[in-house]
């Protein structure tokens, strides 16, 4: 690729030639032969590639947003003869990062480190280096890519929070909510048939005595199991208000797998994901999230609806951002299957402004997530 420099002693050569041969001008023809020769020994120059070795490591490949990460490149030249100090970049992202590639000797290697950009939570492409090469008159110039690519995964936010709210303590006699976590063989007590009932626990005494289907109930008296919903509709966010609710759901999540607490985190765009026997479930929860970016998806309606059907367990956390109350109003139905529903509104604008009530649900409005964690631990100690 030509530089300005060389772009004009284009013109400058044409020119030449044309103007010396209408006039007669051999000196002026030679002139413009001359800058032709000058770039054709660029481009000559421009031929010759340096055949470097680049290897590239992060350290660390996973980093909170705001942490340091360090880029390290190893630069080797395989040659039988010295190579020259190049300028480099290397590509983060949709930016890039300035470094110096130095003169080495035949064999010889360099490290280089620089410091990644973890501002904001994403998967970063890290790499290729493009090494720029040019003539020694600056005429033309070429990139070079060396040394393939890695991913920064830049996780959102966190702070330290209990798991819920308010505390599910364990009870030898068991939950005395009407709902609680299914499938162990604690006994609990008799209630209704509800579509997608286990039949092997219908109770058919009772179900005689009463005209109506009933089922035992059996629940796991060790630990709550929490369901995560995070609304990634676009509306509710104004501005950048989608952030803090990404670190907030980070947040609680987090706090869930330290505790081996079953979580099931769900979105209206169609993320389910469950932790319940996975050792790595934080890392594959904080790896959604790091990718997750608004996106139409039902209505917030129609998801609780669904989770007051097919959920259960013993809370339900929904995170959203600036909704009306007649969006909340499902949530009054999900106390039939969780004991603890809570709604956390991220409404950075609308601080002091009244705050929707649902009957037997928690409705914490924050302006951003180190005002949900100081609002979630005071309600923990109650």
């Amino acid at each position: 690729m030509l530089t300005s420099t060389g772009r004009g002693l284009v013109v400058v050569a044409v020119v030449a030639v044309l103007t010396g041969w209408a006039l007669g001008w051999p000196e002026l023809v030679g002139v413009g032969v001359a800058g032709a020769g000058a770039l054709g020994l660029a481009a000559v120059a421009l031929r010759r590639r340096p055949e470097l070795v680049v290897e590239r490591t992060l350290q660390p490949s996973r980093v909170t947003a705001g942490d340091p990460a360090t880029g390290h490149l190893v630069v080797t030249n395989p040659e039988g003869r010295a190579s020259a100090t190049r300028s480099a970049h290397e590509r983060v992202g949709s930016g890039s990062v300035e470094v110096a590639v130095p003169r080495l000797a035949a064999g010889a290697s360099t490290s280089i480190d620089y410091d990644l950009p973890t501002a904001r939570r994403g998967v970063l492409d890290v790499g290729p280096l493009v090494v720029r090469r040019g003539d020694p008159l600056g005429l033309a110039r070429a990139d070079q890519e060396l040394g393939g690519s890695a991913q920064l995964w830049v996780h959102p936010r966190r702070h330290v929070v209990p798991p819920l709210p308010s505390r599910l303590l364990r009870s030898l006699e068991g939950p005395e909510a009407e709902t609680a976590p299914q499938g162990s063989i604690t006994f609990h007590t008799i209630r209704d048939y509800v579509r997608g009932d286990d039949l092997r626990h219908v109770h058919w005494r009772t179900t005689a005595r009463t005209g109506t289907l009933m089922v035992r109930q059996l629940v796991d008296t060790s630990f709550p199991d929490v369901t995560v919903v995070l609304d990634d509709r676009p509306g509710p966010y104004p501005g950048d208000a989608f952030e803090p609710a990404v670190e907030i759901v980070a947040s609680i999540v987090v706090a869930c797998t330290r505790e081996r607490f079953p979580v099931h985190l769900r979105t209206p765009g169609g993320v389910a994901l469950d932790s319940a026997g996975d050792p790595r479930a934080e890392v594959r929860a904080l790896d959604v999230l790091t990718q997750l970016t608004p996106a139409p998806g039902p209505s917030l309606v129609a998801v609780l609806d669904r989770l007051g059907r097919d959920g259960q367990g013993s809370a339900a956390v929904l995170v959203t951002g600036s909704v009306d109350a007649d969006q909340l109003a499902p949530l009054a139905l999900l106390r039939r299957r969780f004991p603890v529903v809570v709604a956390v509104l991220v409404r950075p604008d609308a601080e002091g402004d009244a705050v929707p009530s649902v009957p037997g649900v928690t409705v914490l409005s924050v302006a951003d997530s180190t005002a949900f964690a100081a609002r979630w631990r005071t309600k923990a100690a109650r």
